[in-house]
């Protein structure tokens, strides 16, 4: 609507070239518009990450609910793009020209490896792809576990560890399934 009210005005004799700058001035304002949005998303991306830390365990959809005038999809949005972009300037750089719909596809279409090497797996990419994405499932898994979970997994692993002889980094995990030992 602005739009119109700055083309209609300097429209008044020559029609091309006003409307022409009308239009170059309007797409820069939404560039710098988008850009700002994507700047203001980041930074309420590590604001949230910081908050979400001093929130009591089950608490975060609520506490996001009362304090956002957003979307728990749209928090959870900010904080994966600020976990993507850290203190890195190049990655900022690469998505500070996307609006938000893009950002949201970016961060969801980011190589299976790229994601295990923000999860602190220096060697992702000695893997295959198909292991890269068993590995991500369970990080993610282990992320999101419960801390019984963890402590349960810790204990085997200890146990396997003493078993075989081996630190824990070497254990060799016995094939699981259904059908017993003969598998």
């Amino acid at each position: 609507m602005r739009r119109e009210a700055i083309c209609r005005r300097e429209q008044p004799n020559d029609h091309g070239i006003k409307h022409r700058r009308c239009d170059q001035r309007s797409a820069r304002c939404r560039r710098k518009v988008e850009r700002e949005a994507i700047a203001h998303a980041l930074e309420c991306g590590r604001l949230l990450t910081e908050a979400k830390a001093t929130v009591e365990h089950g608490k975060w959809a609520a506490w996001v609910g009362e304090q956002c005038s957003f979307s728990m999809r749209t928090a959870q949005l900010y904080m994966k793009a600020a976990a993507y972009v850290g203190a890195d300037p190049a990655k900022a750089q690469r998505v500070a020209d996307l609006n938000l719909r893009d950002l949201a596809a970016f961060i969801a279409e980011r190589p299976v490896v790229e994601k295990l090497l923000d999860l602190g797996v220096e060697d992702a990419d000695e893997f295959s792809e198909e292991d890269q994405t068993a590995l991500l499932a369970m990080l993610m898994w282990w992320k999101k576990g419960k801390p019984a979970w963890r402590k349960q997994w810790r204990l085997e692993l200890a146990r396997l560890a003493k078993e075989q002889g081996v630190p824990e980094s070497q254990v060799i995990f016995p094939k699981s399934g259904g059908g017993g030992a003969g598998e």
